[in-house]
């Protein structure tokens, strides 16, 4: 197996899977924050999945998926934040 410094590759990967899932954890309970309420986000443009969404980011830099149309893209929008992950925030344009 391979090593650097002393410390094989199967000891590696645990310790990687055991951040991955604690970051996950706190970003979940960070983001779960924002539930129910109002955000303001920037539009940016449309995201790599599902027809008729957009996203925008908060204050925070958070990001947020929202229904609308195309010509909102530049735009400010306040948003509900409707459901959360550990990577985004979903909600509805006010």
């Amino acid at each position: 197996q391979d090593t650097i410094l002393g410390i094989e590759d199967a000891v590696k990967e645990e310790r990687n899977q055991i951040l991955l899932e604690k970051l996950s954890r706190y970003s979940t309970a960070y983001n779960e924050r924002f539930l129910g309420t109002q955000q303001t986000i920037l539009v940016e443009g449309k995201p790599h999945r599902g027809t008729g969404k957009l996203f925008g980011r908060n204050v925070y830099n958070k990001k947020v998926i929202v229904d609308g149309p195309e010509a909102w893209i530049g735009t400010l929008k306040t948003v509900h934040i409707t459901k959360t992950s550990s990577s985004v925030l979903e909600g509805r344009v006010l």
